[in-house]
């Protein structure tokens, strides 16, 4: 994968997520890429629009479940500014926070903000570099309700007796619970796909056929393809025939 492969990143079902810009908006580090596994090479923005001021020295880690082949959900991730970053704080800086991966293109994907972790990502004897497990990790349950992060909230839960240079700061688990307007952020029930026609006409050689199929149901779009075989070739445009 070379286009926009950049930053920390998750995988879903049959998707992948990663922190990076841009595909259509304006530089900003708070941006998120995603793609099919079937089309890595075309991506598309999460944010849109960017926040401003410009960040730069943003990154993050994140959680996904997405194991749903019909219903992309929220991609939670916990984000941290790091370095001599001067750039004044932002909504979804150093937060836990959910992004929206259905939106349509070029839309405004909804996110929602649950909770800052309070960790200093700061490497204890050189505050302009990281250290690396001072980095919130979170990840979120199967059933999209809760997120368990690590935090060394604010370097106050005393010291680690096996921390390592740079990082004597203890660090502890904690969840969060995330709800929208007091509903968890679970998938949402999608019908199954009913295919009309059910049974298929018989062809006959020498005449004209043709069929259409609709389908209702399932999330949209509904992308169709050939399974197996290979539809007939279409006929020159001489008479009425036509293969849809």
């Amino acid at each position: 994968m070379t286009v926009r492969p950049m930053g920390h990143d998750a995988l879903g079902y049959g998707y992948y997520i990663n922190q990076d810009c841009c595909t259509s908006t304006t530089w900003d580090a708070v941006q998120w890429q995603i793609r099919s596994f079937s089309a890595p090479s075309t991506t598309r923005d999460l944010i849109n629009p960017v926040l401003t001021p410009k960040e730069v020295s943003l990154a993050d880690h994140q959680s996904w479940t997405n194991a749903q082949s019909s219903a992309l959900v929220p991609v939670i991730s916990g984000t941290f500014r790091y370095g001599n970053n001067t750039t004044p704080w932002r909504a979804m800086d150093d937060e836990i926070i959910a992004i929206q991966t259905d939106a349509a293109a070029g839309a405004t994907a909804t996110v929602w903000r649950f909770a800052h972790h309070r960790s200093i990502v700061a490497n204890d004897n050189n505050p302009a570099a990281t250290y690396f497990w001072y980095e919130p990790r979170l990840i979120v349950s199967q059933d999209g309700r809760w997120a368990l992060f690590t935090s060394n909230w604010d370097k106050t839960l005393g010291t680690d007796p096996r921390g390592e240079v740079g990082g004597t700061y203890r660090q502890d688990a904690f969840v969060v619970e995330l709800k929208a307007s007091g509903t968890p952020l679970t998938p949402p029930i999608v019908a199954p796909i009913q295919i009309a026609p059910v049974t298929v006409p018989d062809a006959t050689v020498g005449s004209a056929y043709s069929l259409a199929l609709s389908s209702t149901g399932g999330a949209q779009p509904i992308r169709w393809t050939v399974l197996n075989g290979v539809l007939p070739a279409r006929r020159p445009p001489t008479g009425r025939s036509r293969l849809r």
